[in-house]
């Protein structure tokens, strides 16, 4: 492949990336999700 090729694609990709990223930002916002679990243990071995 050459240079000339890739860099449409790449150009393609990063576009397609920032376009995910704010939608994944505007659905966690109307959701009020944070992308950090507080309150939630993941050991399953805790004993209560």
């Amino acid at each position: 492949m050459r240079h000339a090729d890739a860099a449409p694609r790449y150009l393609g990709v990063l576009l397609a990336l920032n376009v995910t990223y704010r939608v994944v930002r505007l659905l966690k916002q109307a959701k009020n999700l944070d992308h950090y679990d507080y309150g939630t243990h993941f050991n399953p071995f805790i004993i209560r």
